[in-house]
């Protein structure tokens, strides 16, 4: 194993976490009842993988960090990677999505913008990663309640 590796999974309290596993419990209990009422097998095979992406996805999410290399997982099998480089942006703060929420995240660039990653704070415990982000930018990651665009 790797000294230099850093993995850091996403918290299970989270609310949204929790909407996730409830509503894949939800789709669990409709496909065994389902299953008595004699359905068709493709609606039946699409609520049982309902089931099971929304029961394990609070389990996909994790920052792993590894010499000047991050990668964000999101959900079990979205992978984004980031070199870190001098010429790296780390920034957190809020983001204003089209759909009109208010979500707070870490914005990070590279080559005057051509790469980014955009991670959601909060599945994470926001102290924890930014002193790793301290660690790898060199440089203290400040909250700021500017509009962040991505």
């Amino acid at each position: 194993m790797d000294r230099n590796k850093t993995i850091i999974r996403a918290k299970l309290k989270s609310f949204t976490n929790i909407f996730y596993v409830l509503s894949g419990i939800f789709f669990l209990v409709a496909f065994f009842l389902l299953l008595r009422e004699h359905f068709s097998s493709i609606f039946l095979a699409c609520d049982l993988l309902l089931g099971f992406i929304f029961l394990f996805v609070p389990l996909g999410k994790k920052i792993t960090i590894s010499g000047n290399l991050l990668d964000y997982q999101n959900w079990f099998f979205f992978h984004h990677k980031i070199e870190i480089s001098a010429e790296t942006k780390i920034k957190m703060g809020m983001c204003y999505p089209k759909w009109g929420a208010q979500e707070f995240i870490w914005k990070i660039s590279n080559h005057r913008g051509k790469e980014k990653i955009k991670i959601h704070t909060w599945y994470f415990d926001y102290k924890k990663v930014n002193a790793e982000f301290e660690k790898l930018a060199g440089y203290k990651i400040e909250f700021s309640l500017a509009n962040i665009r991505f």
